[in-house]
């Protein structure tokens, strides 16, 4: 294997398996530390890279991992994989009696609001990052907290019609998401269930028809 085919796939599999995640800059110093080799078949690798839409340049920040793009149905099939993992959270949250303290959320949720007000909408999905985060905070299993932080990402980071649906939803999660809040604070985890499987299921019938209100 010549060293840029080396270079290529080291990249590629760091890429493919989720070890370097979207946004994350790539340093041709890091690579030919690792590698031990020069900067020059690293460079002849980016552009490989590029062409195959694993990485973009950015004059103002370098060489990053690139957003994964994905379609309606990997859209479908993203939200109904979070659903899943948060419903057995919840349920295992039943199971163990956690008495659910919300100030996070809360906190969060305000967050929200307030951005959704100003139209900020990258900020209001960093809110929105937040609150998920802060809703697994008692999860046992980081690697089920990664996966599903990692679907949180490839979603929002998404452009076009699939960013527009997202951003014309902000009213709906966080209606939603504020009845969420009320159902755990008062450790009611049948209907905080439920709330999440109606939120759920809103998304994904906006990315098909889109939100009420917001013809796409």
């Amino acid at each position: 294997m010549n060293r840029t085919r080396e270079a290529y796939e080291y990249m590629k599999k760091k890429i493919e398996e989720s070890e370097w995640l979207s946004g994350q800059p790539i340093k041709e110093q890091d690579i030919s530390k690792e590698l031990g080799m020069s900067r020059t078949p690293i460079r002849h690798a980016f552009v490989q890279l590029e062409e195959e839409g694993y990485i973009e340049h950015l004059n103002n920040k370098g060489v990053l991992v690139a957003p994964k793009k994905i379609s309606k149905k990997d859209f479908q099939e993203a939200v109904e994989f979070f659903e899943l993992m948060s419903l057995h959270y919840l349920q295992e949250l039943e199971r163990r009696e956690i008495d659910y303290i919300t100030s996070a959320l809360q906190e969060a949720l305000i967050k929200m609001q307030e951005e959704e007000k100003t139209g900020e909408a990258e900020a209001f999905l960093k809110a929105e990052l937040q609150f998920w985060t802060d809703f697994l905070s008692y999860a046992g299993n980081d690697y089920n907290v990664r996966l599903m932080i990692q679907t949180l990402h490839t979603i929002f980071e998404q452009k076009g019609y699939i960013q527009d649906v997202i951003n014309g939803s902000q009213k709906e999660k966080i209606k939603h998401l504020s009845q969420l809040l009320i159902y755990l604070t008062n450790n009611d985890y049948p209907y905080a269930r439920r709330e999440l499987r109606i939120l759920f299921n809103q998304m994904i019938m906006n990315i098909f028809q889109g939100p009420a209100g917001h013809p796409f």
